[in-house]
C-alpha cells in the first residue's frame, strides 16, 4: 500500500475516532464556496544554464465542507472538506512562458476547526491532494501523483438570514510533489509546494 493511501486511511480513522457516536442530521452543518487558489513552482530544473520553473496559473476553485460538532468541554468540531481547482500549467524561463497543458487538481482533507475571535475561526487538518492533467506530457507522462498535505485556514462565519450564513476562508497547505516521470529522470527528491486559497460562499 502506498503513504498516501495509507495516509488517507489514517485521515478517515482520525474523522471516525473524533467523530460523535451518535450524531442527528440537524447539527451537520455544511458549506460551498468558490474562490482563487495561487500555487508556487512545482519543479525547478537548469537548462544550459538558464532557469526552468513549472507552475500552475491561479487557479479557479470550488471548495465543499461539511462539519458536526464535538463533544468537548471547549467547542470544537470535526470538519472534512473537497476541493477541486482548474488551472493552465506553465513553463518559465528567460526566453518566456509557455503553456504545457490544463492542470486540476482534487484535495480531500479532515480536520478540527475551533473558535477564534469575534466571527472568526480557525481550521487545521490533513489530507490529500491528487493532480490531472489534459494531456500526459512532460512531468506527468508517468502517471498523476497522489500526495499527503497539511492545512490550516483562518475562516469567518456570519448570518446572513434566520437558516443561511455567509462563510469566507483564507486556506493555506503545504505538500511535497514529485511524479513518476521525474524519478525515472533521475530526479530523487521532492519539491515543498505551498498553496493560498481565498473563497467566499454560503453555508447553513
Amino acid at each position: 500500500m502506498s503513504f498516501p493511501h495509507r495516509g488517507l486511511a489514517a485521515l478517515l480513522g482520525l474523522l471516525l475516532v473524533v467523530s460523535p457516536s451518535r450524531t442527528l442530521a440537524a447539527q451537520i452543518s455544511w458549506n460551498a464556496r468558490l474562490g482563487a487558489t495561487y500555487t508556487t513552482t512545482m519543479v525547478t530544473d537548469q537548462i544550459a544554464g538558464s532557469s526552468v520553473t513549472l507552475r500552475p496559473t491561479i487557479a479557479p476553485t470550488l471548495v465543499g465542507e461539511v462539519s458536526l460538532p464535538l463533544r468537548t468541554r471547549t467547542p470544537l468540531d470535526a470538519t472534512a472538506e473537497f476541493q477541486v481547482t482548474t488551472a493552465t500549467l506553465e513553463s518559465h524561463q528567460s526566453s518566456g512562458t509557455t503553456r504545457v497543458a490544463g492542470m486540476r487538481t482534487i484535495a480531500l482533507s479532515g480536520g478540527i476547526r475551533g473558535h477564534f475571535v469575534d466571527v472568526l475561526k480557525w481550521r487545521a487538518g490533513i489530507g490529500v491532494i491528487s493532480y490531472a492533467t489534459s494531456e500526459k506530457a512532460g512531468v506527468f507522462q508517468a502517471g498523476r501523483p497522489i500526495k499527503p498535505m497539511g492545512t490550516a485556514a483562518l475562516e469567518y462565519d456570519r448570518p446572513l438570514t434566520a437558516t443561511l450564513h455567509l462563510n469566507a476562508a483564507l486556506r493555506y497547505d503545504v505538500h511535497g510533489f514529485s511524479t513518476r516521470q521525474l524519478e525515472l529522470n533521475g530526479y530523487t527528491g521532492s519539491q515543498t509546494v505551498h498553496r493560498v486559497t481565498l473563497s467566499v460562499g454560503v453555508g447553513r
